[in-house]
């Protein structure tokens, strides 16, 4: 054997090199660099050099293991969080408790400190809309223009009106003149025509929720951008 080829064997795993976990059920594909801060699941895995066809075993949950793995590799805190229910409380509880039964310390800290309520901020407004026809009502999160938003409907008064309607047929013009004749829909010479119909008109109240989370409060400390390492086989 060459001297090149004995170093390299001597040299041993090296950080980056792939390794499998297996948490309860399921394998995950890993490195030791990225499980580094975990301080039991480094331990692990410097016990025996890494063998494919034997993965290294913890009995705990595969499902919270998820969110520990998705830290570890990008040092980006978890937000358990939904617009309408909020923050998963018992979800938060249960991970931090895996947070410190893998000895992750920032992790447990950052949760037993309840961090994610700061991470994030729900601003809420009413606002009332007019729809024109059904097809508007079936579109109504086009035509409200919430982008980024989500809104909750408080209540829908329905009635019959006369109202402008698109001479091409564009519901997203109905009860909109202004918008038609800028689409060149109806021509400026037409703009004066009434073009009204009966119509189904819906009244919608509704509340605005937009939601803001604090990338600075959940992104790992560092000048360099959150980057995993060169994974291979990864799930």
């Amino acid at each position: 054997m060459s001297s090149v080829a004995s170093a390299s064997v001597d040299a041993g795993p090296r950080p980056i090199d792939p390794i499998v976990l297996q948490i309860g059920e399921k394998k995950f594909y890993t490195t030791r660099q990225t499980i580094a801060e975990s301080s039991v699941l480094s331990s692990l895995v410097h016990l025996r050099d890494p063998d494919p066809e034997k993965p290294y075993f913890v009995d705990a949950d595969p499902a919270l293991f998820e969110h520990i793995l998705r830290y570890l590799r990008t040092g980006i805190f978890p937000l358990l969080h939904d617009v309408e229910k909020g923050h998963d409380i018992p979800l938060y509880h249960a991970l931090q408790h895996q947070a410190e039964f893998y000895q992750i310390e920032r992790l447990a800290n950052w949760i037993l400190a309840r961090a994610y309520l700061d991470a994030v901020s729900t601003k809420t407004w009413p606002k009332s809309v007019t729809l024109h026809g059904e097809q508007q009502l079936a579109h109504i999160d086009e035509m409200i223009k919430a982008a980024g938003r989500t809104f909750k409907i408080l209540r829908i008064d329905q009635s019959r009106a006369k109202a402008f309607q698109c001479p091409n047929r564009n519901w997203r013009h109905d009860g909109l003149r202004s918008v038609c004749i800028n689409s060149r829909c109806l021509p400026p010479q037409r703009a004066s025509y009434p073009l009204t119909v009966e119509m189904q008109v819906f009244k919608v109240d509704l509340v605005i929720l937009e939601v803001r989370i604090h990338q600075e409060l959940v992104m790992p400390v560092s000048e360099q951008p959150a980057l995993p390492p060169p994974y291979q086989n990864t799930q």
